[in-house]
């Protein structure tokens, strides 16, 4: 990494370790915004770090190490899209996003309908929906991109109760929701694969963030809990098991960092990344649960809170399983 990420990865540890797993939108999001988290990928001549792409994904890895509820990766992703657009009110919306505005969008496949300049469907799986002043849409067809004011008249939001707590998702439904031209960032195709594959490398840090949290949370408790007045950290069966959950995030960590750089086709690129992340994510959260034994078991335990994150990631961005299996087999 550069020494510009190399420092925001320590300032970002810095004030992550000293939250608890889970810590809550509340609590954290007045800071991130304070310290200018949500621009970092955005072009210094627009007030941002300008690490693009790469910082994004650094920003939401070390969050998701402490599996934080801030809807961080939608505000990334709305943010980096208006930075880029020629809408006539990009600035001002820009200087209060950065100031811990809200503008989020879905982390799953849109079935919203745009014709004659009205948007009817639902968008599924929108963080944060009921903090959002607006919302980033695309149609199903995938070729218009538009930022939507979360107070149309016609928007309904919904909570959609999920089994991991580290997020709230909402469905927000649209009926004859008014387009204005002024609304719509793009008309071109390659503006939503841009946003899309960018959720997908989202989606993939977080689950590598994730997956280094639990791991260590793991370590630090076989090496204080004990059996037969040893640590458990002292059995070689269990060091197995931990080395293979790092030898698997060390095969997830250098795939992002690899397709960061040097990806011909960023969708591509961004399916396949993020299954192989949200599986090893997956697979590390459940083995962590059984390396913490009884305790771990307990719906109480921080273990859940990674668990039921790594389910949900499965199922959010790119979800073609049979076509990203076909993908991983030939890409990695």
């Amino acid at each position: 990494m550069s020494e510009m990420l190399n420092e925001l990865q320590a300032s970002i540890r810095q004030v992550m370790d000293d939250k608890s797993n889970g810590t809550s939108e509340q609590e954290i999001w007045p800071q991130l915004a304070e310290l200018g988290w949500l621009l970092v990928g955005v072009d210094e001549e627009k007030g941002g770090l300008e690490q693009g792409l790469a910082g994004m994904c650094l920003v939401v890895r070390e969050m998701a190490r402490r599996v934080s509820a801030a809807p961080i990766i939608p505000a990334l992703l709305t943010i980096d899209a208006i930075a880029y657009s020629n809408l006539v009110s990009r600035d001002a919306l820009l200087e209060n996003l950065m100031y811990g505005g809200l503008a989020s969008c879905s982390l799953a496949s849109s079935e919203l309908q745009i014709s004659d300049n009205k948007i009817n469907g639902t968008l599924t799986a929108v963080p944060s929906a009921d903090n959002a002043s607006a919302f980033l849409v695309w149609d199903k067809t995938e070729d218009m991109l538009a930022l939507v004011d979360a107070a149309t008249v016609g928007i309904e939001i919904a909570h959609r109760p999920t089994w991991d707590s580290t997020r709230r998702l909402f469905d927000v439904a649209f009926s004859n929701v008014a387009l204005p031209e002024s609304a719509i960032l793009s008309r071109d195709s390659a503006s939503v694969a841009s946003v899309l594959s960018q959720r997908d490398f989202l989606i993939a840090a977080d689950c590598l963030g994730a997956a280094e949290g639990v791991l260590a949370m793991t370590l630090e408790h076989l090496m204080v809990r004990e059996q037969f007045s040893r640590p458990l950290a002292m059995f070689q069966a269990l060091k197995h098991r931990c080395a293979d959950i790092k030898s698997q995030i060390v095969a997830a960590e250098s795939l992002l960092m690899d397709k960061l750089v040097n990806a011909e086709d960023l969708a591509l690129a961004g399916a396949t990344v993020k299954q192989f992340n949200s599986e090893v994510f997956s697979w590390a959260a459940e083995d962590a649960l059984q390396l913490h034994g009884g305790v771990g078991m307990a719906s109480e335990h921080d273990c859940h809170l990674f668990l039921k994150r790594a389910m949900l990631n499965k199922h959010l961005g790119h979800t073609d399983k049979q076509t990203t299996q076909i993908l991983v087999a030939n890409f990695i």
